[in-house]
């Protein structure tokens, strides 16, 4: 199976003109933009920084962890970002050179990569100075963006750290007014307990005062908070000496607790302010921009240079993805892939023999198409034995791909191959197979709309065919009565028509509408034990993939596909000698007969 994609050249060649247009549409761009852009001046500055790495981390066996290329990764994402260019273009704004958000951005290049510190920014302007501002705003908006990052995070922690301070305040207040009522009325006891609550207020007073205070100062306040503690201590000491009830006791430890707790905050708060206001600049180093290059143009001949090239290379991806949305099926093997079955025959194209009948095998026998239809015959009827099957609904994608002329001649070639066969015209709208079969005359006989509707037997609706030499079949059109196809193809009654079908004949082909075209086609399809497929030389490959969806959606087996109007093979031609011999000089000659089908049991 030979289903490459298509070939780039070929595809150039064949919409050459689509490609020449393309190509000559740019040019001319290319020419416009040039004669009209050529008065204009550009200028380009360059400002270089050097991002501050990280500080050194450990992991969790306590060595020493740098992961620069993460961290530095994830400062060209912020510098990169628009709130860094919003930041800059408040900055150039602010120098007098107005500038919108979307145009910096556009003026504006970063050169890096996360392998090392060092991020190049080039702006580029109409004139030198906007150039080295663009630049240079940009390092300035990292810097600030950055610092407002930092100093955000460090509020919020400490937003939070008070909240928690605050909720420890109300529940100490609580705790002490709990005791108040539970600790015995001892003045000794009174008295301590009177100097734990003022300590308790003076602790809290004190850790407030000490956020602002260093050195000495610092030394002296954490003593006398020690001094508050040893006093709650002693009371809490004194208390649980004394007899006070497992209530009173549990108070007294979580008050504790809590003055603890709200001391290791408040120690924590004053640690992330002193972090914050020592943070390292984002910015170890920056060069900035003190000139700007002027930008000489490439020149005409260059630019259209270019311009030939990259047309040829856009015409050319437009050819090759037009080929690639059309391509067809160009050999007998192709649809294998496509479809999931088997070749079964594939049969030459009328006009190449110059068949005037579209029913060669049984006007033109010596014919290499009436030879592919027998090969067909005998390819489906192994096929359907080797599975058990007997109704065979014959199906194509769309109309033209010569369905109803594979069901006439499949059908007349098993009938000479010593089967019976009984042909059923279920394409509604068409019935081509009853014409080719029985002509005109006989096409508005009782078919299978009046077996369905109980007017009439198996028998009345079906027409027997003589083909010569006591050999014929049997034909069942579409009937006399009117109804909708899709609800009759529905009833039980159409269920028991095809199974008694199936029971009295060898072989039982259906005729049905094209599968992608018309709705109850998938119906009828589900009446049927077995598929056979006619894909048509040419057929796009799209087609073929939605056929494919249809026959998996449907479920019933597929016994393979008949390649349709192929060409005419040289090996074709070469089996008349042999036809000679099987056939003799005797054609057919079709007569209707009221004869009565076989009961085969």
């Amino acid at each position: 199976m030979n289903n490459a994609e298509p070939a780039l050249l070929s595809s150039v060649w064949r919409h050459r003109w689509l490609v020449l247009q393309t190509v000559g549409v740019v040019f001319l761009l290319a020419l416009a933009f040039q004669l009209v852009g050529s008065d204009e001046e550009t200028y380009e500055a360059t400002t270089n920084v050097v991002i501050q790495e990280p500080m050194t981390s450990t992991d969790a066996t306590g060595a020493s962890v740098i992961d620069n290329e993460r961290y530095i990764a994830s400062q060209l994402e912020i510098l990169r970002s628009p709130l860094v260019a919003e930041a800059a273009s408040g900055i150039v704004s602010d120098a007098g050179h107005e500038v919108t958000v979307d145009d910096l951005i556009d003026s504006v290049t970063i050169v890096a990569t996360p392998e090392s510190p060092l991020v190049t920014i080039t702006g580029t302007a109409s004139s030198s100075e906007i150039a080295m501002a663009y630049a240079n705003a940009m390092a300035e908006g990292y810097r600030e963006v950055t610092q407002r990052q930092t100093t955000a995070t460090s509020e919020a922690q400490i937003e939070r750290i008070d909240a928690q301070v605050a909720g420890i305040d109300e529940r100490l207040g609580e705790i002490t007014a709990q005791l108040s009522g539970l600790i015995s009325d001892d003045p000794a006891v009174v008295s301590l307990r009177a100097q734990a609550e003022e300590s308790i207020g003076a602790i809290a007073s004190l850790q407030t005062e000490l956020l602002e205070l260093t050195g000495d100062e610092a030394v002296e306040i954490r003593e006398r908070i020690a001094d508050h503690r040893q006093r709650i201590a002693v009371y809490a000491e004194v208390v649980a000496n004394s007899s006070v009830s497992p209530d009173q006791q549990a108070l007294l430890e979580e008050q504790a607790r809590q003055v603890d707790r709200r001391a290791t905050l408040l120690t924590l708060r004053d640690e992330i302010a002193v972090d914050a206001g020592l943070a390292p600049d984002a910015i170890a180093l920056v060069q900035p921009a003190t000139e700007a290059e002027r930008l000489d143009g490439i020149g005409l001949p260059r630019v259209l240079a270019v311009a030939i090239i990259l047309g040829l290379a856009i015409g050319a991806a437009l050819a090759y993805f037009l080929d690639l949305k059309r391509k067809t099926m160009t050999r007998r093997s192709e649809p294998e892939a496509l479809l999931g079955v088997q070749l079964l025959a594939d049969v030459p194209d009328f006009e190449l023999e110059s068949l005037e009948s579209v029913v060669p095998v049984r006007d033109h026998p010596r014919s290499a198409a009436a030879e592919a239809y027998r090969f067909t015959a005998t390819s489906v009827a192994a096929k359907a034995r080797s599975q058990a099957l007997t109704s065979i609904l014959v199906a194509s994608s769309t109309l033209g791909q010569g369905k109803t002329t594979t069901v006439v001649n499949m059908a007349i070639a098993a009938a000479v191959h010593g089967h019976s066969v009984m042909v059923v015209d279920g394409d509604f709208g068409n019935q081509e197979a009853s014409r080719l079969l029985l002509g005109e005359g006989h096409m508005r006989d009782p078919g299978v709309t009046d077996v369905i509707e109980g007017a009439a037997s198996i028998a009345a609706a079906s027409q027997r065919v003589d083909l010569g030499n006591g050999v014929g079949l049997w034909v069942m059109p579409r009937g006399t009565r009117p109804t909708l196809a899709a609800s009759a193809f529905q009833s039980d009654q159409a269920r028991q028509l095809f199974g008694q079908l199936t029971e009295s004949y060898d072989l039982v082909v259906i005729d049905c509408p094209p599968l992608l075209q018309v709705a109850y086609a998938s119906m009828l399809a589900d009446l049927a034990e077995g598929l056979v497929v006619v894909i048509q030389h040419g057929a796009r490959e799209a087609e073929l993939i939605d056929l494919r969806g249809r026959l998996d959606l449907i479920g019933k087996p597929v016994l393979g596909y008949v390649y349709n109007r192929s060409p005419l093979r040289r090996e074709m031609t070469m089996s008349e000698g042999s036809m000679m011999d099987i056939l003799g000089d005797s054609g057919f000659e079709p007569e209707i007969q009221g004869a009565q089908p076989p009961r085969l049991g």
